[in-house]
């Protein structure tokens, strides 16, 4: 299987880059490596949405993955997730693109831009129907996401 990593910067990381022994090819944004006969792909994207989505969306049109892993450093609005606790997300929402007004906050699918069903939607929701059968992952904690 060929497994592909994205992550925002290298700080996040790279603990696990040096525990993988990823190596920098081709750009400085791309490293590869080796592990338990498996080869992992890695890219740096920067901060932001609007980063991600242009490295990843230029770097998917040259390479084929088994699967895409998304990793970084995030926070949550629940104390039962500590910092640094790794959390699989099950959705996520776009909570930031919209409209604010005198009172609310109107998002894409409010605002009839695109229809809350409407690929890669459910009910408004990015969903995350990928199922993984390891041991490893299935004693992780599931989370939603924005």
């Amino acid at each position: 299987m060929k497994f592909l990593l994205v992550s925002a910067t290298v700080n996040e990381v790279a603990p696990l880059m040096e525990l993988l022994g990823f190596e920098q090819r081709k750009d400085e944004n791309f490293f590869a490596c080796k592990y338990n006969n498996e080869d992992f792909d890695l890219i740096i994207t920067g901060a932001g949405i609007m980063h991600t989505t242009y490295y990843l969306a230029k770097h998917l049109k040259k390479e084929k993955y088994s699967m895409v892993i998304n990793l970084g450093i995030a926070g949550s609005f629940t104390k039962e997730i500590k910092p640094g606790t790794t959390v699989i997300v099950d959705e996520d929402v776009t909570a930031d693109l919209g409209v604010e007004t005198e009172t609310s906050f109107l998002d894409i699918h409010d605002l009839k831009l695109i229809d809350k069903n409407k690929f890669p939607y459910t009910d408004g929701k990015f969903v995350n129907t990928t199922v993984i059968n390891t041991p490893m992952l299935n004693s992780l904690k599931h989370a939603k996401g924005i």
